[in-house]
């Protein structure tokens, strides 16, 4: 299932936040730009996430994703 967000960085609505957040959690991977190109994202805490991205990516899941973690701790 495809889901479109829109999240104006100039307008920001919690509503959409907020949303955007229950998506991830519910098992959803999001696309944001960065300044370069485009990420994709979801939550870390269970295998198939990894996996669809690797399959979206068409990337060999022998090839290192990124991580981004609030802390170390």
């Amino acid at each position: 299932m495809i889901k479109i967000i829109n999240i104006d960085s100039n307008a920001l609505s919690h509503e959409l936040i907020e949303e955007a957040i229950n998506w991830l959690k519910s098992g959803g991977l999001i696309v944001y730009p960065t300044d370069t190109s485009y990420g994709l994202g979801a939550v870390f805490n269970h295998h198939d996430r990894a996996s669809n991205i690797y399959l979206l990516k068409g990337r060999d899941e022998g090839k290192k994703l990124s991580v981004v973690i609030p802390s170390i701790e």
